[in-house]
């Protein structure tokens, strides 16, 4: 990593306003030196890649450009519309995501660029998915819907204007009368013509006057007497009384003296012999036999032809012999918590215990990290904000060149309201020396948050 690391913060705006073109989307950035200033008014250099499948993934189109900075440090362009160095954006099949996208910034206008940054892209900008995504099969042909209604007729043009008049012809001589027909037959009658529809009803007449009762007529004879009702239900019985006292035990009476022993009596026919019992379990299995001789070796085969081996990365073949030639070292990695977050400055790192577990080939040094020249790590931090008064920023450093890195991790609101959020920031780091990272809080104070920072080699 150079001495002076450039520092540039980007926001990806483009997604659902993309350029007239098909083949394009925006892309926005705010620019800041070394020193922490905006760029104003100035050209950009830019290299925009896209990268299938993770944020290490293979680019499947690279573009450079050369905005101009606006008085807010602000640079907009339209990605699919600077020169392209590799690719195709019009060919991307967005279908076979996901898709990141990585910018690589030289703040002077030229092509030093100095440090990147690299994001999910996690929607894509439909026009650019529908012309490059490969359709799904054609489905099943629906049923047939029903006919629909025939439509109302139309109503019957104008009619069209009356054509001119013929001349009238000469009128021909009146031809002598001819004798009279004989009489033709009677029509048919013809069919009775429907019939009308009902007039409406007349209205009710009016209810007659009661006319008087009649006078009373004698009784009649009294009838026979009717049939017996059926017999009612029984009632439900009472409860019981009290149980009365127990009487006294009666005296035992004498045992009567034994008779004697009367006459065995015949013997009675045999009964039918009774059906089968169920067949009980089955016993142990018996000892295994003794194992047969083993027969004589056959004679050995002819040998075949010696095989042949093509070397790959990491591996040595001298005659018939192959060997590893490459390092079998675990890539370096730390997982470590985040310490004192109201506490401006160098933040406290603590790894997660146990350590062995989550730090591997890296030196943990209170408040910093090591990285080791020419790897490439990827950095990720996330914090969980909740009790926060005011903003609060974060940001990594590199504090053996004393340059900050990446983006800015900020969040807040005003007042004391209770806050509860996330925020995350990640980027790729390449030292060309060792380096000591860090994260420095460099505005708040009253903050409660749970932290982590994890810093992986990826190259």
């Amino acid at each position: 990593m150079k001495n002076r690391i450039l520092l540039f913060a980007f926001l990806l705006i483009g997604m659902v306003t993309y350029s007239q073109s098909p083949d394009g989307f925006t892309y926005q950035a705010v620019i800041r030196d070394a020193g922490d200033a905006i760029v104003t008014s100035s050209p950009i250099g830019m290299k925009i890649s896209i990268l299938q499948t993770s944020a290490s993934g293979t680019a499947v189109y690279e573009e450079t450009q050369t905005p101009t900075s606006n008085a807010n440090g602000l640079v907009t362009l339209t990605v699919g519309s600077g020169t392209v160095v590799s690719g195709s954006l019009a060919t991307i099949d967005w279908s076979a995501g996901p898709y990141f996208i990585k910018t690589e910034t030289d703040p002077t206008g030229g092509t030093s660029y100095s440090i990147s940054g690299t994001s999910q892209m996690m929607s894509v900008p439909f026009a650019l998915y529908a012309a490059n995504s490969t359709p799904g099969p054609q489905g099943p042909a629906g049923l047939d819907g029903a006919d629909g209604l025939d439509g109302a007729t139309g109503p019957m043009g104008p009619q069209g204007p009356a054509g001119l008049d013929g001349a009238d012809g000469l009128d021909g001589a009146t031809g002598p009368q001819g004798p009279q027909g004989p009489a033709g037959l009677d029509g048919a009658d013809g069919l009775d013509g429907a019939t009308g529809p009902m007039g409406p009803q007349g209205p009710a007449g009016l209810d007659g006057a009661d006319g008087l009762d009649g006078a009373t007529g004698p009784q009649g004879p009294q009838g026979p007497a009717g049939l017996d009702g059926a017999d009612g239900l029984d009632g439900a019985t009472g409860p019981m009384g009290p149980q009365g006292p127990a009487g006294l035990d009666g005296a035992d009476g004498l045992d009567g003296a034994t008779g004697p022993q009367g006459p065995a009596g015949l013997d009675g026919a045999d009964g039918l012999d009774g059906a089968t019992g169920p067949m009980g379990p089955q016993g142990p299995a018996g000892l295994d036999g003794a194992d047969g001789l083993d027969g004589a070796t056959g004679p050995q085969g002819p040998q075949g032809p010696a095989g042949t081996y093509t070397a790959g990365t990491g591996i040595d073949i001298t005659g018939s012999v192959i060997s590893a030639t490459g390092s079998g070292a675990m890539p370096e990695y730390a997982y470590a918590n985040i310490g004192n977050a109201s506490v401006l400055g160098a933040q406290t790192l603590t790894a997660v215990a146990p350590a062995g577990t989550y730090v591997n080939g890296v030196v943990m040094n209170g408040s910093s990290i090591t990285l080791h020249a020419n790897k490439m790590y990827e950095v990720s931090v996330a914090f969980y904000i909740y009790n926060a008064t005011g903003g609060h920023t974060f940001r990594l450093k590199d504090a053996t060149n004393n340059q900050y890195l990446a983006t800015e991790l900020y969040f807040g609101q005003g007042g004391s309201d209770i806050s509860y959020n996330i925020s995350t920031t990640s980027c790729l780091i390449k030292p060309t020396t060792d380096i000591n990272l860090e994260l420095e809080k460099t505005q708040g104070t009253d903050v409660n948050l749970i932290g982590k920072i994890i810093v992986k080699e990826i190259k």
